[in-house]
């Protein structure tokens, strides 16, 4: 509600600030290169407001067309970690759903899947002692 409240404020300040810009005769005069361009007070003022604009938009422009390298590159990491995520996924529900295939009896399927469970439990605890000591 503040921000709206501030907003009218914002708005209602620039209409009342252009008004009184308006309503005060001027004149600007600029000699370039042997041309003369003479515009009131309230057209330069807006012409500078509008050039202020353009070069703000240019520099957004730029700015994106000079990071764009960048986030491709993360964005084409984050998308080969995430590849690689499902392929895991995949494989550990294949041996899931593969080891319930194998044998019907409960207990050779137990002795069997420990091995299994044994390894990825070693590799998971190197994994994390490796990236505690990093």
């Amino acid at each position: 509600m503040i921000r709206v409240l501030f907003f009218i404020l914002c708005i209602v300040a620039a209409a009342l600030g252009l008004a009184w810009f308006a309503d005060r005769p001027g004149a600007i005069t600029v000699e370039w290169l042997g041309y003369q361009v003479e515009t009131s007070a309230f057209v330069g003022a807006l012409a500078v407001i509008a050039l202020v604009v353009v070069l703000i938009l240019l520099w957004s422009v730029v700015r994106y067309l000079v990071t764009r390298p960048a986030a491709i590159a993360a964005y084409t990491k984050e998308r080969r970690k995430q590849q690689g995520l499902d392929a895991l996924s995949r494989g550990l529900l294949a041996i899931g759903v593969g080891g319930l295939k194998v044998t019907d009896d409960d207990h050779e399927l137990l002795d069997r899947g420990s091995f299994v469970y044994d390894a990825l439990y070693a590799w998971c605890a190197e994994q994390v002692t490796s990236t505690v000591t990093d």
